[in-house]
């Protein structure tokens, strides 16, 4: 970086200037009228010039002179000239981040100077500014010239993870969300000034002490397998809305008195307050990662299970409830959940229903009963844009399907072909290599969670595996027995067929899931596993690659929280 002018070489630099501006702009009287004007315009060109380079985020970074020119060290390009025939003087001031240059027409120019301090003053760093996320700051402030920000907050200790996040806002007057701080730390924050293209100019230091969060739920790291540069990693976990890092460290939190939190694409967190069971008057709450609620929803018939944001800036899908099948139960002692809902971002409406009894057979025998009324248990809503449609999961029915947006038709059914009625027998997807060694039934999910539409269209799946046949000695599908694992299907909807292409089986096959769990593929390919209420007693945040190595697995030591686990990013 150019060596930046102190006082003394300022004050040497204006004396300078005074003594050239004489000496150079003596001799104006004696030129002739055409070559006054000759000159003119050169300073006019010299101007244009020197603007192009500040419209263009350029700073000057220092001045030197020589008998004819002044010497101009910019940012991004090779020493600019100054001919004294037409500059009189260079004038750098570092307190306020500003050249003047004054030319031999008794004119000036005001440009931007990279100077020394930032001068942001701790007060405009605000540790929860809407006190429902303590480990998250709030920076307000200015600076002298346009520029971008970097924020930083260092690692605990010698080895722990340092989060760097690069701010896209270009200008002076800057909003910057900071996050990743630990609990019951003084931690350091760095916050960067940059160039356009994310080069250092100057940064100032913070020490932010923040306190205990009494929250029950640890992380016990297991193995971590993870290449360096994928240390950084951030797994959230539903409940409570938490983010931890591939240390175990507790670095993002909500307030717990949240119930359930799902990321949307827009990088908020949409926020379940009401229970599952709780049938009527569904309420949410989007907040920002910071912790300032946006806006609040109610569904007059619950909510439960999903939130899933159809597309950045879009409107959400939720799952829902049709009633009670029989009037005593409407609503009180448990609810249907077979109603997916689009409501609007902006006004909370709803705008859209697709009701399973319209769809699916409302009479067919369900496999697992827990409520007398929970004939369907949508537990999972994805969009595909692919295609247009709705990737859905039906846990106590046993399938996992493919709906239309527009049309709501049904275009395959993924599940055991028993049970259906003829009405249904064209959409069921036929097994092409199933692995029927053990039971000709073993293959099909069964109290599955989360399907997700892969980045090559095939079907990821959290297949809890309970009551998994060829596993249950009676066969009275009670939940006991079978094995859980994340498995890929490719569905070839023109000849009705599915495939088993990959599964990962993280545990001995006595081990099952009784509820919850979750799945996605992450940008980089990696399979993230979250096991919830599994056999052996454990919840775990698993991470894979597709050749089944494990590259990361903690254990989540709260048996009442958890619900599903997210790759989370700040």
């Amino acid at each position: 970086m150019w060596f930046k002018q102190n006082s003394i070489l300022k004050y040497t630099v204006i004396l300078l200037g005074f003594t050239v501006m004489l000496h150079s702009c003596a001799d104006d009287d004696d030129m002739s009228k055409e070559q006054n004007q000759i000159k003119l315009s050169d300073i006019e060109n010299l101007k244009s010039r020197l603007l192009e380079f500040n419209e263009a985020n350029d700073l000057i970074l220092s001045s030197t002179e020589s008998d004819q020119t002044f010497e101009l060290g910019y940012e991004q390009r090779e020493i600019f000239s100054l001919d004294k025939q037409l500059v009189s003087e260079v004038l750098l001031i570092d307190a306020d981040w500003q050249a003047i240059i004054r030319f031999c027409d008794d004119t000036a120019l005001e440009l931007d100077y990279l100077g020394s301090d930032l001068n942001i003053s701790p007060e405009q760093l605000v540790l929860n500014p809407f006190e429902l996320a303590p480990l998250s700051v709030l920076a307000e402030f200015n600076t002298p010239v346009p520029g971008k920000i970097t924020s930083r907050v260092l690692g605990k200790g010698t080895g722990g993870i340092t989060f760097e996040k690069q701010h896209e806002a270009f200008g002076e007057s800057h909003k910057i969300p900071i996050y990743g701080l630990y609990q019951n730390y003084e931690n350091t924050i760095e916050v960067i000034f940059t160039d356009l293209e994310g080069n250092e100019r100057t940064s100032q230091v913070f020490k932010i002490q923040t306190e205990r969060i009494e929250f029950k739920a640890e992380i016990e790291i297991i193995q971590n397998n993870l290449p360096e540069d994928q240390q950084d990693n951030l797994y959230f976990t539903s409940v409570t809305p938490a983010a931890y890092d591939t240390q175990g460290e507790l670095r993002w939190w909500l307030d717990n008195t949240k119930y359930r939190g799902y990321p949307t694409l827009d990088g908020d967190i949409m926020i379940q307050l009401t229970g599952d069971r709780q049938a009527e008057n569904g309420r949410l709450e989007l907040i920002t990662k910071m912790g300032e609620i946006k806006k609040e929803y109610t569904l007059p018939n619950g909510v439960h299970h999903e939130v899933w944001q159809k597309e950045p800036g879009g409107n959400f899908l939720m799952g829902s409830s049709i009633g009670g099948t029989e009037p005593e139960f409407s609503f009180h002692d448990d609810d249907t959940e077979d109603l997916i809902v689009e409501v609007d971002i902006n006004s909370g409406a709803i705008v859209r229903e697709w009701n399973m009894r319209d769809l699916f057979d409302f009479e067919r025998e369900r496999f697992w009963y827990e409520l007398d009324n929970d004939w369907f248990h949508l537990n999972s809503i994805a969009y595909d844009a692919n295609d247009n449609t709705l990737l859905i999961s039906s846990r106590h029915q046993a399938f996992v399907s493919k709906i239309g947006y527009d049309d709501q038709e049904v275009k395959w059914i993924l599940g055991t072909h028993e049970r259906w009625n003829d009405d249904f027998k064209d959409l069921l997807l036929d097994p092409i290599n199933f692995d029927t060694e053990t039971h000709p039934e073993q293959d099909w999910t069964y109290g599955q969670h989360s399907p997700r539409v892969m980045k090559n269209g095939n079907i990821l799946i959290y297949d809890n595996g309970m009551d998994r046949q060829g596993f249950d000695p009676d066969g009275t599908y009670n939940k006991a027995g079978g094995y859980v694992r994340a498995v890929e299907f490719k569905v070839d909807e023109g000849s009705k067929t599915v495939e088993k292409v990959w599964e990962h089986i993280p545990y001995d096959k006595t081990v099952w899931s009784k509820a919850v769990g979750s799945i996605e593929e992450k940008e980089n390919g990696n399979i993230l596993q979250g096991h919830g209420i599994v056999s052996n007693n454990f919840r775990q945040i698993l991470e894979v690659n597709k050749n089944g190595d494990i590259l990361f697995q903690a254990r989540y030591y709260d048996l009442e929280n958890f619900y599903r686990v997210y790759d989370f990013e700040f």
